[in-house]
């Protein structure tokens, strides 16, 4: 098996393409596709923490609310 280096064909001439590859490979529709893959990845992972933080504080409220020592009702003035 012989290494030929990348853009060239079995014969070891250089290939030209006409779509820019960067160093991926990728041309810029798949390279702009994995971008915005790891863009909702990130904004996946935030909403899932914040996610996880209103479900945590409502959790605590509900306890309070539930275990708490209860309030004498309030009488509302009458107007």
């Amino acid at each position: 098996m012989v290494w030929l280096p990348k853009g060239t064909n079995s014969s070891g001439r250089r290939v030209k393409s006409k779509i820019f590859r960067g160093k991926t490979g990728y041309n810029f529709l798949m390279i702009f596709a994995v971008f915005a893959m790891h863009i909702l990845e990130g904004m996946f992972f935030v909403g899932l923490v914040g996610s996880s933080v209103v479900v945590l504080i409502s959790f605590i409220e509900d306890g309070k609310e539930l275990f708490g020592e209860d309030e004498p009702a309030q009488s509302q003035p009458r107007a």
